[in-house]
C-alpha cells in the first residue's frame, strides 16, 4: 500500500473549500456582473484566488494514476479503477435530478435528462464526466510515458496544455458552453503536468511559489475587474480554469505543497471526505443561498465567508455520515 502524502492530502482538502468558495462568489458575480461595483470587484477577486481548485484536483490525480500502476494489465486498471469514478457520477447525477423535481416539479424530464448528457443534473457534476475520461485515457498517457524519456514527457505535458488553453478560448467563442468529448482536449494537460512536477525540487525556497500564487491571482482579478469597467464581458476568461496565469497559480500551489514537509496535517485527515465534500456542497449552497437570497450581514465579502464555512461543514458532516455506511461510501470516497 501506498504511503499516505499528507502534504498532498491536505491540498486535496483546500481544493474541495476553494470549489465551494468558487460557487459561492459566482451568485454574487452573477447577479451583479452587468454594473461595475463594489459586490462584483470584491466576489470577482474572491473567486480568482479560488479558480485554481479544478486544475489542483486533476494534477492531483495525474500524480497517483501515472505513479501508482505497473501498466501492465489494462483490462484490470479499469475493472478497478472505473468503479470509483463511474458510481459517484451516476449516484450524484441520480441524487440531484431527484432535488430538482422535488424543488421544481415543472422542470421537464427533457431538460434533465439533456443536462445530464451535456453536463449532469447539476453544474458541478461535470467534473466527474472529465474524470472519466481521463481514467479511460491513463493507460495511453501510460504507454506514451514509457516510450519517450522524462524530458521528452515534460515537453508533450506543455503542448498539450497549450492546446488546452486554444480549445479554452474556441468555447468561450460558443458561450462557454460544457461539451464532455472537449473535456480531455482541454484538461489533460493538467493531469499530465501533475505527474511531471510530482518530485520537482525548486532552486528558489519553495515559500516562493505560495507569494508567486497570491501575486498571479492579483494581477488576474484586477485585469477582470478592469476589463468588466470597460463593459466587456471577457472578464469571463479570467474566471476560467484555462487561462495562463489560472496555470501558474494551480501549478505555484501545487509545488508549494509538494514541498511541504511537516509531519503532520490535521487537514490531511479529511481528504477521503473531499469527494463527497465535492459532491453534495451545490445542494447545501442552493438550499441556503435561495433560503436566505444571498443577504445575512450585507457586506458581500464577509456573507461569502460565513455562507462557505457553513455549507463546507454541512458538506463535510454529510460526507462522514455517507462514509460510515459501506453502500454509501463509494459515492465519496
Amino acid at each position: 500500500m501506498n504511503k499516505r502524502e499528507e502534504n498532498i492530502d491536505s491540498l486535496r482538502v483546500i481544493a474541495a473549500i476553494l470549489v465551494i468558495i468558487t460557487h459561492v462568489s459566482a451568485v454574487y458575480i452573477l447577479q451583479n456582473m452587468n454594473t461595475f461595483n463594489l459586490t462584483f470587484a470584491t466576489s470577482s477577486t474572491i473567486s480568482i484566488f479560488t479558480r485554481c481548485a479544478v486544475p489542483i484536483f486533476l494534477m492531483i490525480s495525474g500524480r497517483y494514476l501515472l505513479s501508482n500502476w505497473d501498466g501492465n494489465d489494462v483490462k484490470g486498471f479499469y475493472k478497478k479503477k472505473l468503479p470509483r469514478v463511474i458510481i459517484p457520477c451516476i449516484a450524484w447525477n441520480i441524487i440531484y435530478t431527484v432535488l430538482i423535481l422535488l424543488t421544481d416539479p415543472k422542470t421537464s424530464i427533457y431538460k434533465i435528462g439533456s443536462n445530464i448528457i451535456n453536463e449532469g443534473a447539476s453544474i458541478h457534476l461535470w467534473f466527474f464526466y472529465l474524470i472519466i475520461e481521463l481514467y479511460i485515457l491513463t493507460p495511453v498517457f501510460y504507454k506514451i510515458k514509457n516510450g519517450v524519456s522524462r524530458k521528452a514527457f515534460r515537453n508533450i505535458s506543455c503542448l498539450i496544455l497549450f492546446i488546452g488553453f486554444v480549445a479554452e478560448i474556441s468555447r468561450c467563442m460558443i458561450g462557454f458552453k460544457n461539451i464532455p468529448l472537449y473535456y480531455p482536449v482541454e484538461f489533460m494537460g493538467y493531469f499530465l503536468i501533475g505527474y511531471v512536477l510530482k518530485d520537482y525540487k525548486p532552486k528558489l525556497n519553495f515559500r516562493f511559489f505560495l507569494i508567486f500564487y497570491i501575486l498571479l491571482c492579483s494581477l488576474g482579478a484586477s485585469s477582470a475587474m478592469f476589463v468588466q469597467y470597460k463593459g466587456s464581458m471577457a472578464w469571463q476568461y479570467f474566471h476560467t480554469s484555462l487561462n495562463p496565469l489560472t496555470l501558474l497559480e494551480g501549478i505555484s500551489l501545487y509545488i508549494f505543497f509538494s514541498n511541504l514537509n511537516f509531519k503532520k496535517y490535521k487537514l490531511a485527515s479529511l481528504a477521503k471526505y473531499s469527494l463527497g465534500i465535492y459532491g453534495v456542497h451545490i445542494a447545501f449552497l442552493t438550499g441556503i443561498i435561495g433560503a436566505t437570497k444571498s443577504v445575512l450581514t450585507g457586506f458581500v465579502f464577509f456573507d461569502i465567508i460565513i455562507y462557505v464555512v457553513i455549507i463546507f461543514i454541512l458538506s463535510l458532516l454529510t460526507s462522514i455520515l455517507l462514509y460510515k455506511f459501506k453502500f454509501t461510501r463509494k459515492i465519496v470516497n
